[in-house]
């Protein structure tokens, strides 16, 4: 069951912020699943440690990486290849982390280190 809520979080999440370039934009109910204080603001770090967590759900191979096949159903095949810096067919853990980085910046409209 927690699997099946980590996938239904994720698709809200990646769907979301895939899609959008402006918090004010996005869905309350994503923004609410990543403010892990409840403080209504959803810093870097709190983005970060969420973004963290899905991948380790999604990566259902367990092998460090992301293949597109794990998360073709809600991440389009351009957007994965953006990602996909070294052009190898999967996202390691550090190129998801720069696209988390740069999804969180073009997210923070006002550039004060929070999406509200």
């Amino acid at each position: 069951m927690k699997i099946i809520s980590l996938i239904l979080q994720s698709t809200v999440i990646v769907t979301s912020l895939s899609s959008l370039t402006s918090a004010q934009t996005m869905p309350g109910e994503a923004l609410q699943l990543l403010d892990g204080d409840g403080d209504g603001l959803v810093t870097l770090e709190e983005y970060s440690n969420r973004m963290d967590t899905l991948f380790t759900g999604m990566d259902t191979t367990q092998n460090g990486r992301l293949e597109y096949s794990e998360i073709d159903s809600f991440v389009s095949q351009d957007i994965f290849d953006t990602a996909d810096t070294n052009n190898n067919g999967s996202l390691s853990k550090g190129e998801f982390d720069i696209q988390v980085l740069k999804d969180f910046q073009g997210a923070d409209q006002n550039s004060d280190g929070a999406l509200d």
